[in-house]
């Protein structure tokens, strides 16, 4: 599991959320029980570094998701470790960590970090693409 240590702030976003421009990533114990926070489903609103808007997606259920472009996929999420899967669909392959109760961030394949945060906004419509 995985602890994320903040090495630099970045602007604030429009729900109030705070960003990172540069961030460091250390192996240590989660401060949270994963299965103590059952997956929320709606858009997940995806930041890059100095706010910039990368590829968001939607849970609908607990084994579906919908992409920016509209397409659906299936997904896997493990409660023990908060790791999600996403294994049909536009992002088949591309696995995310959760990091809060509300949060995911995306790894590459070596399983290092890629430095977004994909935020739930539950003000965005699950079922009307793009985000």
């Amino acid at each position: 599991m995985r602890t994320i240590v903040k090495a630099g702030l970045g602007c604030a976003l429009a729900l109030g959320l705070w960003a990172a421009s540069a961030e460091e990533y250390h192996d240590r114990p989660y401060p949270i029980e994963h299965a103590a926070h059952p997956l929320r489903f709606g858009v997940y609103q995806c930041f890059g570094p100095r706010a910039a808007i990368v590829p968001s997606f939607a849970l609908l259920d607990a084994g579906t998701y919908r992409d920016g472009d509209g397409g659906t996929g299936a997904y896997t999420y493990n409660t023990a470790d908060g790791m999600m899967q996403m294994t049909s669909g536009g992002l088949e392959g591309v696995s995310y960590w959760r990091e809060k109760e509300l949060s995911f961030r995306p790894l590459r394949s070596g399983g290092n970090f890629m430095p977004f945060e994909c935020v739930l906004n539950p003000a965005m419509d699950a079922n009307a693409p793009p985000w």
